[in-house]
């Protein structure tokens, strides 16, 4: 017994053996393709599915329109036929050819929808577009499309006579198009709208259900994706958190600090210079008219001038200084150890550098040229026994930024800091003062 055990589960491990062995990181992509692919399937099918609903709604306004067009103009088809009979103004054959031609309009229209096959009802066992239309039209008891047709002939052949004419075919003509013809019509145009409006009903009903269990559906599967896949992949999504967060912080353009990572480093730097009783300085650097380059050279020759920029700014400022793109023209500026004075012969030197020294580039033919541009900046110091936060320091910089730019922009200006916090010691010493 134990002998022939063993034979099977021998003979079951050489069939596993013929199959590949794959790794459980290959199991897990071919796991979420098949998963993602399915969700992608629901997902068009939903789409589908409501692109027929909105199909259905729009076609359901478009017919119950031209169904009570039908009806209107068929009582006016009679009504100006009897005026016409009776009286011979031109007015009513006016009106009444008008009519006859709109009718005509209408039921070319009708008839094409009621033919006409969506896609979803064919999938649902559908073959055309409106059952309720389809029997009141071509069944009994109404029998609506030859009513109308004949209904249309016999005006056209009213219309042959002239308004004198009394001959009894005109007269028999007459009495179809003004009473019989119109008590068959209009009970049918009647019941044709309402079953329409009902079966459309019913219809979006049926697609919403349709749809509610997809989503359902979707839940399920992305609940059993998150599970046996996703909680998986996190693991090792971890391992390259560490990576991924070092070209978080950088401008890709640029290759300065993002806004983000400038934030953090100024809020350093002030920290620092705070500890150390140092000075600091905080500037920000807008390009002047910087949309005009883009509008006239294109946004190609507008990045060019932004990395041309940046260049600059790594050039003339010292490695311990923080550099960062803030917006899409706008950098800020945080020069360590640095007074007032230094910081605008510092600024200025850049502006005038700057200035002297244009964006080299090719244009549309591959000929060399350089583009000249100039930068606004505004200014304010830190004294070593302030306390400023981030925030206070880029608004105070950039009021002194439109400062420059009101005057005529490419120069720099100082601001001036508001609302102060004064370190607890010195609190202290001048309530003492105060005291004494």
């Amino acid at each position: 017994m134990s002998n022939t055990r063993h034979y099977y589960v021998g003979r079951i491990r050489q069939l596993f053996d013929l199959f590949p062995r794959k790794s459980v990181g290959d199991l897990l992509t071919y796991a979420y393709i098949g998963a993602f692919s399915l969700i992608a399937l629901l997902t068009y099918l939903a789409h589908i599915i409501t692109d027929n609903i909105m199909e259905v709604q729009m076609e359901t306004v478009e017919v119950s329109y031209y169904l009570g067009q039908q009806r209107s103009l068929v009582q006016q088809v009679s009504f100006h036929a009897t005026n016409y009979y009776s009286y011979g103004e031109e007015v009513d054959l006016t009106f009444l050819q008008t009519a006859l031609g709109q009718i005509k309009k209408s039921q070319q229209y009708l008839e094409y929808t009621i033919s006409k096959p969506v896609f979803l009802d064919e999938l649902l066992g559908g073959d055309v577009s409106s059952e309720a239309l389809k029997q009141i039209y071509y069944g009994p008891p109404y029998n609506l499309g030859n009513q109308l047709n004949a209904f249309i002939e016999f005006t056209d052949q009213f219309l042959v006579y002239s308004a004198m004419d009394k001959s009894a075919r005109r007269e028999k003509l007459h009495k179809f198009i003004s009473r019989e013809y119109s008590d068959k019509i209009l009970p049918g145009l009647d019941a044709a709208l309402a079953n329409y409006q009902r079966e459309a009903i019913e219809k979006i009903q049926r697609y919403f259900q349709i749809q509610f269990y997809m989503t359902v559906f979707i839940l399920i599967v992305l609940v059993i994706e998150a599970y046996y896949i996703f909680r998986p992949l996190v693991k090792s999504i971890k391992k390259y958190h560490n990576m991924l967060s070092r070209h978080a912080n950088e401008d890709e353009l640029t290759g300065l600090n993002n806004r983000r990572a400038f934030m953090t480093m100024a809020q350093e730097a002030l920290k620092a210079a705070q500890e150390n009783r140092k000075e600091v300085a905080f500037a920000l650097l807008d390009l002047d008219k910087f949309k005009s380059v883009n509008d006239t050279y294109g946004h190609d020759i507008g990045d060019k001038v932004l990395v041309h920029f940046a260049k600059l700014l790594k050039n003339e400022l010292r490695p311990q200084d923080v550099i960062g793109r803030i917006g899409g023209e706008e950098f800020a500026l945080v020069l360590t150890e640095t007074g007032q004075n230094d910081a605008m012969k510092t600024l200025e030197r850049l502006r005038k550098r700057i200035e002297k020294t244009p964006c080299r580039y090719k244009d549309a033919q591959g000929q060399n040229c350089g583009l000249d541009y100039t930068s606004s900046m505004g200014y304010v110091c830190v004294q070593p026994r302030e306390n400023h936060s981030v925030a206070l320091l880029m608004k105070a910089a950039d009021e002194a930024l439109y400062e420059s730019k009101e005057a005529g922009r490419n120069r720099v200006s100082l601001g001036h800091l508001s609302g102060s916090v004064v370190p607890e010691p010195l609190r202290k010493d001048s309530r003492a003062v105060k005291s004494a």
